[in-house]
């Protein structure tokens, strides 16, 4: 009875991240661009120099051509969160790790369709296949690094070598980010000349954010050396 309840107390905090996902889209369209454009603002203002130096006008472009990226990152990111909570949580029942990837993605292409659908009676918003896509890319995209953690976990030699090359590559690359041509930076991205140096800055910090995150995975097969020492140790 014990082991019931928290299984049931397990599944929480994927209910509540998927609540706060129906609270956002039950907002209306005005509500929804408002709040991206504050995040927009803010993050903008925090990794681009060169758009606290801009002009107003420059800002308002920059904002306005940016505003699609943080939505679609934001479809993204929610259900990559949602579905490393769900593969979590679904452990608890499942063991065959390939079963449990393929009921995270049947859940989060089920939620993603029943929040589109949602969005159909909101005013101002509407159900978009595209969406759905984009969640269902975050959901494999959190699978995918889940199978990365346990593989680099499972590693008996516990080498860090592939993710810290990895990493390294990434800041390599935002490294060069700054030295590519802006006007190449802004055509990659789909900007106006006067919004490609701010194109550049993110591009660069988004690169770094992904440095980051390689480098924190080259400590996982570290650990998980460390632990089964520990173990024998015991």
């Amino acid at each position: 009875m014990k082991k019931t309840g928290l299984k049931l107390l397990a599944v929480l905090p994927a209910l509540l991240w998927y609540g706060v996902i129906w609270r956002l889209s039950a907002q209306t369209v005005t509500q929804s661009r408002g709040l991206s454009r504050r995040v927009l603002t803010f993050l903008l203002s925090h990794i681009s120099p060169a758009y606290g130096a801009a002009e107003p006008e420059v800002q308002t472009a920059a904002v306005k051509a940016f505003t699609f990226y943080i939505r679609k990152s934001a479809h993204l990111s929610c259900y990559c969160f949602l579905s490393i909570l769900l593969f979590s949580l679904l452990a608890l029942w499942i063991k065959s790790i390939p079963r449990r990837c393929g009921v995270v993605l049947a859940l989060c292409l089920s939620l993603a369709a029943l929040d589109e659908y949602h969005q159909l009676f909101v005013p101002g918003r509407g159900g978009q296949l595209r969406d759905v896509f984009i969640d269902l890319s975050g959901s494999a995209l959190a699978l995918a690094l889940c199978l990365l953690i346990l593989g680099l976990w499972r590693t008996r030699r516990g080498n860090p070598l592939p993710a810290l090359l990895m990493a390294g590559a990434a800041c390599a690359c935002a490294g060069l980010s700054f030295l590519l041509p802006q006007s190449l930076a802004g055509k990659v991205l789909g900007l106006s000349v006067r919004l490609a140096p701010i194109g550049t800055q993110v591009l660069s910090a988004c690169l770094l954010v992904l440095a980051a995150g390689l480098a924190m995975l080259a400590l996982v097969p570290l650990m998980g050396q460390r632990c089964r020492g520990m173990q024998r140790a015991d």
